[in-house]
């Protein structure tokens, strides 16, 4: 799906953990479709949405599952990951754990409602991890200013990734 014009100006979120999180409170990690980040920008995560998923769509569970503390590498590389923090009252899954124990084993948790959206910290698209390689990587990203990755311009994993940087110079 092409970004908007809008969003290559966006700014690319300080990478996964960096935000710091209210103590007390439950890191998460949940993977969405691409479609729905606007959704969860500005309403949160709502359980209504799962709920209509498994009624139509014939879902396992009309809970909305997330993993507590650090993000699969593979998987903040590879689809888009809302990252957020929860209370431990706001948890079915989870509830009757403290959070360093769920941070520590990565646990599966449920959420009992909805999240709002102050506490979703950020939205990862895999675009955004290419963009920090490149901006870890003078060298490379030398070689993307020249031109000479734009071969991947319409490219789905390298081509939002290059068309922010270039439009950011």
């Amino acid at each position: 799906m092409p970004l908007s014009h809008e969003q290559f100006h966006e700014h690319v979120p300080p990478e996964y953990g960096a935000t710091p999180i209210p103590e007390g409170t439950v890191r998460f990690n949940h993977y969405t479709h691409p479609d729905s980040t606007e959704g969860i920008r500005a309403e949160g995560i709502q359980r209504s949405h799962s709920e209509k998923k498994f009624k139509t769509m014939g879902t396992e569970s009309p809970q909305v599952f997330a993993t507590a503390g650090q993000v699969d590498r593979d998987l903040i590389h590879n689809a888009t990951v809302v990252e957020g923090y929860a209370h431990p009252h706001q948890l079915d899954i989870g509830s009757n754990s403290t959070p360093e124990r769920m941070h520590s084993h990565r646990s599966v948790i449920t959420f009992r409602g909805n999240v709002p959206p102050e506490q979703i910290l950020a939205i990862h698209q895999p675009w955004h991890q290419k963009v920090r390689y490149f901006d870890e990587n003078p060298d490379a990203m030398a070689n993307l200013q020249a031109g000479q990755h734009d071969d991947l311009i319409d490219d789905p994993d390298y081509g939002p990734a290059i068309r922010h940087i270039k439009a950011r110079q």
